[in-house]
């Protein structure tokens, strides 16, 4: 009878290591969005991908810095339960006790670059559990957030080469 009460109590969504929501506190649980849109593109001249001289920086009149504006305005207004874009949100999320965090990672518009920061991710999340488990501690604390959803990206052929390797990882995509 005492352990069928105990079991009740745990939160059964947030309890193992890989688990991408964690449960911050006992009213609060978090997800984290991974967003892989363009930010920056290479230089037509430039053959050599790796030099930074030859990246240019997008300016705030290409449309597309809306994008990511609007993404992250979007996830803030969630946290926030802000009303000003949709009245109803607070109506409409009720008693959602989801918090999101929000990384934001560059496809420079190639289907190779978005690939390498999506795999960057996960690579870097097996590193540091890894790390993690070989010092005993509890497999959460100190590791890199598993992303929830992939927001991304802002081109069709980026966006299909990125579906396919987030689909691998079982990773809702949403474009």
């Amino acid at each position: 009878e005492g352990w069928k009460q105990q079991q009740q109590q745990q939160p059964t969504d947030t309890t193992k290591p890989n688990s991408a929501v964690v449960r911050l506190n006992s009213k609060t649980r978090q997800i984290h969005l991974l967003s892989i849109l363009p930010l920056t593109s290479s230089s037509s001249s430039s053959t050599n991908n790796s030099n930074k001289d030859n990246e240019i920086y997008r300016k705030p009149i290409d449309f597309r810095i809306y994008l990511e504006a609007a993404g992250w305005l979007a996830f803030k207004h969630f946290n926030d339960r802000n009303p000003r874009v949709i009245p109803q949100i607070q109506e409409l999320l009720g008693d959602c006790d989801i918090q999101m965090t929000m990384e934001l990672r560059d496809s420079r518009f190639r289907p190779i670059d978005a690939v390498l920061q999506l795999q960057q991710v996960y690579q870097n999340l097996h590193e540091t559990t890894l790390n993690i488990n070989n010092n005993n501690q509890d497999g959460r604390c100190g590791r890199s957030p598993l992303p929830f959803a992939l927001l991304g990206s802002a081109r069709s052929a980026v966006t299909q080469t990125l579906s396919i390797l987030g689909g691998a990882y079982e990773l809702p995509q949403i474009s």
